[in-house]
C-alpha cells in the first residue's frame, strides 16, 4: 500500500515538472537587433532597431521597451539629442514608439573600461491581446530581420569623434537613466514578459556593423 502511494507521489511530481516544462516550451522567442547603420552626414547618425520572432510559437507583442548602450566619445565634445522617426515603426499605430530619451552625460557608467550612455525607448501600455502586432518570422538577411520597431537618430551639435563606433549593446538592469530591455507577449491573453536573444556589435551573427562614424580619408600616394 505504501508503496503504491510512492509510485503516485512520484508519476504526480513528475507529470507536474512535465506540465512546467511543456508550458515553457511553448513560449515565443525572440532575436533583438540594431542594423542599417548610416551617418548622412558629419553630424548625424541612424538606425534600426528590428525584432523577430523566433521558435514555433507566434509572438504577439504586449510591449517593448530597451536600453541601447554607447560609447560617449563618439560625442566630441558636442550635445548629443535621440529621437525616433515618425512613421518608421512596423508595428500597429497604437504600439509605435511615443517615449524616447538619452541619458544625462553625468549619468555615464563605466562597462568594460569604457564611458557608455543609454538610449532609452519606454514602453507603451499593452494594447490588449487580439489588438497588438504578430511579430515577422522572416529574417531577409541583415537589412530587415522580423518587424522594425522605429529608425532612430543621434544628432550631435558638433561633428561626431573621427573613427569612431558606438559599440552598441542592450542593458539587460536598470539604472540612472538608463532603461533595462524587456519584451513582452501576450501569453494565454495574458501580458508576459519572454525570454530571447540581445545581438550587440560584437556578438556571433550580430547584424550591428558598428559603423565607423567621419572615417578618415587616406592620402592618395
Amino acid at each position: 500500500m505504501r508503496k503504491s502511494k510512492s509510485l503516485q507521489r512520484f508519476l504526480l511530481v513528475a507529470l507536474c515538472l512535465l506540465i512546467v516544462f511543456f508550458s515553457k516550451a511553448q513560449l515565443p522567442s525572440f532575436e533583438l537587433y540594431v542594423t542599417n547603420e548610416s551617418q548622412p552626414d558629419s553630424k548625424t547618425y541612424q538606425f534600426d532597431v528590428y525584432l523577430l520572432s523566433t521558435g514555433t510559437i507566434p509572438l504577439e507583442l504586449a510591449n517593448i521597451q530597451f536600453g541601447l548602450g554607447f560609447d560617449t566619445s563618439i560625442a566630441n565634445g558636442g550635445i548629443l539629442t535621440f529621437s525616433y522617426v515618425k512613421g518608421s515603426s512596423q508595428l500597429n499605430a497604437n504600439q509605435a514608439p511615443i517615449n524616447v530619451s538619452i541619458t544625462k552625460p553625468g549619468d555615464a557608467v563605466v562597462i568594460n573600461d569604457l564611458s557608455y550612455r543609454f538610449l532609452n525607448q519606454l514602453a507603451r501600455v499593452g494594447p490588449g491581446p487580439g489588438n497588438a502586432t504578430i511579430i515577422s518570422i522572416t529574417k531577409a538577411k541583415c537589412d530587415s530581420p522580423g518587424t522594425r520597431i522605429g529608425t532612430y537618430i543621434i544628432k550631435n551639435t558638433e561633428d561626431f569623434k573621427s573613427n569612431s563606433t558606438c559599440k552598441h549593446f542592450f542593458s539587460t538592469v536598470n539604472g540612472q537613466g538608463r532603461s533595462r530591455t524587456i519584451v513582452n507577449g501576450y501569453i494565454e491573453k495574458r501580458n508576459t514578459t519572454i525570454d530571447g536573444k540581445l545581438f550587440s556589435y560584437n556578438t556571433k551573427k550580430s547584424c550591428d556593423d558598428n559603423l565607423i562614424l567621419n572615417p578618415s580619408k587616406k592620402k592618395k600616394k
